[in-house]
């Protein structure tokens, strides 16, 4: 009775979507070995992430970092600036009297970083569509239905994409803003609600994901409500904008495979790729400041969470240690 009852409380592990993911991986050529092993962080036990926001530190520097990041965003709606610090890209120049072909020199490298996030968009919707998913996301029937909710939701906005500049140059303005409202409904009604709710399953080092996971979500909602507000005059650069945003899981995607590839820093990888995703696409999106302030927001959150942090969450109060040094005899 008592290993029945344990089974159910503490499923099989799932030989069989392990050996499908390992199948994939054989397939896509990228390595003979399984995935625990390529992604390094991958191995993450999906209990410890959800234990560690269980914790009251953890929750509490959640809501900090939470809070941050909807400040930035706030004075960033309310277009405060200091100097050139807050500026979007297209917007510097001006700001700083520099020549105008400096504004359409940026203007170009976000149009052109935008085209390669739509190349990219093809590999990555096959991936999610075709290959099986982390068995952390099928594990759990709620946990299931969100991470497909979150995938139809990302498919829509790809698509999106081709759909408003078809809109604006073949039927104006009035037809891009309502490509524009479909993405906001879709966008906030799944989006950001799936990011939210699948936070509580981060891979990698949790106490960088999390709070980078709020900040890029907070940038994202951030990105469709300015889309919503533009002005005739801005629509398209407010749309690469939020384009940018929505694309840093395909940055982030390209990074990963790339050092999975060349078969480095595997035991930092995925965080390390989510980071460069970030400092690639922020950046060309929002400004050169919007990265740094979402190494302010780790920041935050960390300090949020040692300092709130309870006798359960002590262990990670401690510094790593450092192996011993070898003196010469």
């Amino acid at each position: 009775m008592n290993s029945a009852a344990s089974s159910a409380s503490h499923p099989p592990p799932l030989s069989t979507r392990a050996a499908a993911i390992r199948a994939a991986s054989l397939a896509r050529g990228t390595s003979s070995a399984p995935l625990v092993s390529r992604g390094g962080e991958l191995r993450t036990n999906d209990t410890e992430s959800r234990a560690f926001i269980q914790l009251r530190g953890a929750r509490t520097a959640c809501v900090v970092a939470a809070a941050f990041s909807i400040l930035v965003h706030t004075l960033l709606a309310h277009g405060v600036v200091v100097g050139s610090f807050w500026c979007p890209l297209s917007l510097c120049a001006e700001m700083c009297d520099e020549p105008a072909a400096l504004t359409d020199s940026l203007r170009w490298q976000r149009r052109v970083l935008a085209a390669i996030c739509l190349m990219l968009d093809f590999g990555v919707i096959a991936t999610h569509w075709l290959m099986p998913v982390h068995p952390k996301f099928v594990v759990v029937k709620s946990r299931r239905r969100v991470m497909r909710a979150h995938l139809l939701s990302g498919s829509l906005q790809c698509l999106g994409g081709p759909a408003f500049f078809a809109a604006l140059y073949g039927g104006g303005p009035a037809a891009a803003r309502a490509v524009c409202v479909a993405l906001a409904a879709v966008g906030f009604g799944l989006h950001v609600p799936g990011a939210l709710y699948l936070l509580t399953s981060a891979f990698g080092a949790v106490r960088i994901m999390i709070p980078g996971f709020l900040y890029a979500t907070s940038a994202y909602a951030y990105s469709l409500g300015k889309l919503l507000t533009a002005t005739d005059a801005r629509l398209e650069h407010d749309f690469l904008s939020y384009w940018l945003v929505l694309h840093v899981y395909a940055m982030n995607r390209l990074v990963f495979a790339l050092l999975t590839r060349f078969n480095l820093l595997a035991s930092a990888r995925y965080t390390l790729s989510i980071l460069i995703g970030l400092a690639i696409a922020m950046p060309a999106a929002l400004g050169w400041a919007s990265f740094a302030f979402c190494v302010c927001a780790i920041v935050v959150f960390n300090l949020a969470f040692l300092a709130a942090a309870d006798e359960a969450g002590s262990r990670h109060r401690a510094p790593l240690a450092l192996p011993p040094v070898a003196h010469p005899s």
